[in-house]
């Protein structure tokens, strides 16, 4: 499906925040405890907005204390990264990043991946992943 513009709306769930800029989907994630079944409500919540629509991914998991396992485990399969082509995912430290980094190399996801402590820098890396 082409790309539609949904560049002036915006989606706020209890879960996560979506809007559409510049070829990009950026999602700003509130839980602090990410269980699988919280990451399938904010697939769902992603899935709903984009109808059909293929983006890379910017998301906001600076508020992430905890993913489990299973939830960690779907995000990077096939139904987890539905309709995306790349995610960076903009955490609060170094620390976070080496746990995300451990994690990439245990359960590799089917497309593209980084941490980033700088917003800029993910939003640049996504640029190169954007759907014409």
């Amino acid at each position: 499906m082409e790309n539609q513009s949904k560049e002036s709306t915006a989606k706020e769930t209890d879960l996560v925040s979506l809007k559409l800029e510049d070829g990009i989907l950026y999602g700003s994630y509130k839980p602090t405890h990410v269980t699988l079944k919280l990451f399938k409500q904010m697939l769902e919540d992603r899935l709903t907005y984009t109808q059909g629509g293929i983006y890379p991914l910017f998301a906001d998991c600076r508020r992430y204390e905890r993913v489990e396992r299973d939830a960690w485990e779907f995000m990077a399969g096939k139904e987890g990264c539905k309709d995306l082509t790349a995610v960076a995912f903009l955490i609060n430290s170094p620390v976070q990043k080496v746990i995300y980094n451990i994690y990439f190399s245990l359960m590799p996801p089917i497309i593209p991946v980084r941490s980033f402590t700088n917003a800029e820098a993910g939003i640049v890396w996504l640029k190169k992943y954007r759907v014409s």
